[in-house]
């Protein structure tokens, strides 16, 4: 289950690499064009700062929305609470993947509309979703760490590291030879 979610998730990410370059033949410059009017103009300087508060923002809804589930009741037979759990990791990711992934289609949506600079915006744009999506959307161990201590925040047994095959997590700053 973790390894297909990781590859929807590459995938996801991956697809903002392909919209770029599809997008570099819709924005680039025809042959009437004015010839100092190129692909990489630069976007008004309000643009960058803008995507990237966006995505300041869009990081605190994430942290304070994208990780919240529904808590494990302590005494949860261990088949229910692991299948309870991985579908909280799934939502969730999806959760937070569309968020991350909402500041690039903004910047599509803005790269048509600017008169210069259309395509440095989206490419600003989807830097910060793919850095987004990268901290919160792809499952590594600390989204799993985060959705295991929500779903466990009463006391209860996740079964969620068992369900996906992981090892339990090492406590401590002594590790084994």
């Amino acid at each position: 289950m973790l390894t297909s979610l990781r590859i929807v998730v590459g995938a996801m990410m991956a697809f903002l690499l392909l919209i770029a370059l599809s997008l570099s033949f819709v924005l680039a410059p025809s042959g009437s064009s004015p010839p100092d009017q190129g692909l990489l103009d630069a976007p008004a300087p309000w643009v960058p700062a803008a995507l990237l508060a966006g995505g300041v923002a869009l990081h605190l809804v994430i942290t304070a929305v994208g990780y919240r589930t529904p808590a494990i009741v302590p005494g949860t037979p261990p088949e229910v609470a692991g299948r309870a759990a991985a579908g909280a990791l799934t939502s969730g990711t999806f959760l937070r993947a569309a968020l991350a992934e909402s500041l690039a289609l903004l910047a599509l949506a803005l790269a048509f509309v600017l008169i210069e600079g259309g395509f440095v915006t989206y490419l600003c744009g989807a830097a910060v979703s793919l850095a987004l999506s990268a901290l919160h959307a792809f499952p590594r161990e600390a989204t799993i760490r985060r959705t295991e201590e929500s779903l466990e925040r009463q006391g209860g047994t996740s079964y969620l590291r068992q369900q996906l095959s992981l090892p339990a997590p090492r406590s401590g700053a002594v590790q084994e030879l």
